[in-house]
Parts: structure tokens; sequence; C-alpha cells
């Protein structure tokens, strides 16, 4: 009996011990790791954040929702079914990664290679695909696009046969480039509005 006990605690403690974590966008730590429709993820290896090295990593139906992955790497890891809404994948290395019906609404995705993924059935609705890099990706007519976007000065670099009209027909939107510095005309409108506001009389 006292074996049996003994081999349980050990069991637990392993358990624990291989659990894996995910940093999510705000810095909260999800610990373990949750299947998309509830209960402990299986997954047991890196922790997922920020340029973690996630090589082959098997998430499938993992819940990732805001997930910071930013630079990570995650050449040919399984990820069908994941729940990637809203998560930062910026930069991040998806070469050969499995994305077949995964959820990434609203997903960061600007500088990502996404060379050869499996995209059927993938939702990347309001997906910001500024510069990233869909060469070879398979299945993509067979994923939802309404409203992911890209700015014009950072175009991705498409798959043949992503043409303009595949990108419309398929609700993906062009969108002008955002300028943080204001237009001449502009500022000097503002500023000359600013040196006026000391001349005005106190009644």
């Amino acid at each position: 009996m006292r074996t049996i006990t003994l081999f349980l605690f050990a069991a637990l403690a392993v358990t624990s011990v291989d659990a894996a974590s995910y940093q999510k966008t705000d810095g909260t730590i999800v610990d373990p790791i949750q299947f998309y429709y509830g209960g402990n993820h299986s997954y047991s290896g890196i922790n997922l954040e920020p340029s973690a090295y996630l090589y082959g990593a098997v998430l499938k139906d993992a819940n990732l929702s805001s997930a910071d992955l930013n630079s990570a790497n995650l050449y040919a890891a399984t990820l069908s079914s994941a729940n990637l809404s809203s998560a930062n994948l910026s930069d991040a290395y998806l070469r050969w990664a499995s994305l077949s019906y995964a959820v990434l609404n609203d997903a960061h995705l600007q500088g990502a290679t996404l060379t050869g993924a499996a995209l059927w059935g993938a939702n990347l609705t309001g997906a910001d695909l500024s510069g990233s890099i869909l060469t070879q990706a398979y299945d993509y007519n067979h994923a939802t696009w309404t409203d992911a976007f890209y700015y014009t000065d950072n175009e991705p670099t498409w798959r043949s046969g992503m043409d303009a009209a595949w990108r419309t027909s398929a609700g993906i939107l062009a969108l002008a480039p955002t300028s943080a510095v204001p237009e001449p005309a502009a500022l000097l409108l503002a500023l000359f509005g600013l040196a006026l506001l000391p001349r005005r009389r106190r009644r």
C-alpha cells in the first residue's frame, strides 16, 4: 500500500513539473495551458513566451487566447484547432506549421513567416497580415479572411494565386499607411492656434 501511495505522489509531482504555461500579451501567465474545450492540455514542453524555441510543438486544441509569441520559433508546430484569437505572432516563424481550423481572429501576424503553413479551415478574421510571408501556404482558399488587413507600405509576400482579385473576394483589406508625424501644414496651423491662445482677453 505504501509503495502505491509513493508512486501516486511521484506521478503527481512529475505531472506538475511537466506542465507548461503560456504568457499573455498583458503579461499574465496561464499555468497550465488548457484545452480549448476545457481541462489541462497534455503539452509538457518549453513554456510559450516571446522568442521561445517551440520547434515541432504539439499544441492541437490548445486555448492560447491573447498569447504573446512574438518572434517565437514554431517551425512545424501542430496548432490545429488551437484558439489563438488576439495572439501576438509578430515575426513568429510558422514555416510548415499546421494551422488547420485554428482560430486566429484579430491575431497580430506582422512579419510572421507562414511559408508552407496549412490553413484549411483557419479563421483569420480581422488579423493583421502586414509584412507576413505567405508563400507556399496550403489551402489558403479554404480559410476565412474576412476583414483581415495589411498596410500598403508593408504588404505581405503573397502566395501565387493570392492576387488582388482573390484578396478582394476573400475580404482582405488594404489600408493606407498610418503616419505618426503630422503633415507640415497641419502642424503649422496647430502651432499658430497655440500662439494665439495667450492673446485672448480676460473678462
